[in-house]
């Protein structure tokens, strides 16, 4: 299952209400649903290659959740919800809920993948 290490770079408010496709009260806790079958895996994706739209403010689809996995580097991940943010290292995961806007910002030599699972609430 894929699952994070619970480090942040931010203290996390104890208000963030968890809803359908939102933030768990502590997001690097979250994990992918038992009903939810891997669908697809990216390809490698470089940090000097990261596709623009992973750049700006985007989400997963209502009936997916994804997961990001660093091979190599450091990814800054930016959930929208509170200004949160983390760093994630080689080997760290970020499980994303459906419909949670998000974005990343990459260091130039990191490389990582994206799992996208179907959910059907």
């Amino acid at each position: 299952m894929c699952s994070s290490d619970p480090l942040f770079d931010d203290e996390l408010p104890v208000d963030v209400t968890p809803i359908a496709g939102s933030l768990h009260p502590d997001p690097a806790l979250l994990e992918l649903p038992s009903t939810a079958p891997l669908v697809r895996t990216t390809s490698t994706i470089t940090g000097a290659e990261t596709p623009t739209g992973l750049l700006a403010r985007h989400r997963v689809a209502s009936d997916r959740w994804a997961c990001l996995r660093v091979l190599a580097g450091e990814v800054r991940f930016h959930w929208e919800i509170g200004g949160l943010h983390r760093t994630l290292a080689a080997n760290d995961r970020q499980v994303i809920p459906p419909d949670v806007t998000h974005h990343i910002e990459p260091a130039p030599s990191s490389s990582f993948e994206i799992d996208f699972h179907r959910w059907e609430p």
